[in-house]
């Protein structure tokens, strides 16, 4: 699925104005793909079928197309920023 599209499926935002901020380059989808791997990471830690964290970096890696360390360091580096 298109980056630009689940960002605005989660937010509300409509498309259009993700896909400007996109190509006006306000927004990149490196750092599109990073909020929505933070959120989904969320999700899975307050969700019912909570599972390991190791599962569930692995099934982010797999949505996303990025290795497990990769997963980890996207959310482990925003983590040590807040």
């Amino acid at each position: 699925m298109d980056l630009n599209k689940q960002l605005s499926d989660y937010t509300g935002v409509r498309l259009g104005v993700i896909e400007d901020l996109s190509n006006k380059g306000i927004i990149t989808q490196s750092t599109i793909r990073n909020y929505l791997i933070r959120s989904d990471f969320d999700n899975a830690l307050k969700g019912e079928d909570y599972e390991l964290i190791k599962h569930i970096f692995i099934d982010l890696s797999i949505k996303y197309n990025i290795s497990d360390r990769q997963a980890r360091r996207i959310v482990y580096d925003y983590m040590k920023k807040k």
